[in-house]
């Protein structure tokens, strides 16, 4: 049975006293969107696998620009069937939420265009209104976890 297990980054910011999530554009396929993920490398901790990887994806400091929660949001650990997969999966997931951190570092943010912030009820629903949608599997995650809240 295959096994896949990331730390997954909830960045989130308030706009006008709603939340906003940063997705981004998918390398290879730009109108798909997905949140900042990867796996741990050797012993560092999921909390630290996901402080490397969105200072690294971001072009931030990690110590200076980003505050990642000391714990997880949430951790879910299930075997199913992914969308897009036949066969089942062991599946680890733990959501962790990050704040960027100064003017200039979310500026750095914004200045990227593979960067783009969705309400939480375009990440519920999948897709951005300008059209890019979320890849299958974070959707299938976020739907399973509920750490988003449409209303928010």
């Amino acid at each position: 049975m295959e096994k896949w297990f990331q730390s997954i980054a909830l960045i989130r910011r308030e706009h006008e006293g709603k939340s906003k999530w940063l997705a981004r554009a998918e390398a290879n396929q730009p109108n798909v969107l997905n949140f900042i993920s990867a796996p741990r490398l050797g012993s560092e901790s999921f909390r630290d696998t996901i402080l490397r990887e969105a200072a690294w994806e971001l072009n931030l400091d990690p110590k200076r620009d980003l505050l990642v929660s000391s714990m997880a949001q949430l951790n879910l650990e299930f075997v199913a069937q992914l969308p897009n997969e036949t066969d089942e999966t062991h599946v680890g997931a733990s959501f962790f939420m990050v704040q960027i951190y100064g003017k200039r570092a979310l500026r750095q943010v914004e200045s990227d265009p593979t960067n783009h912030w969705l309400s939480s009820s375009e990440v519920c629903n999948g897709h951005a209104l300008s059209g890019e949608k979320l890849t299958p599997r974070l959707l299938f995650l976020l739907n399973r976890a509920k750490v988003i809240n449409a209303w928010d």
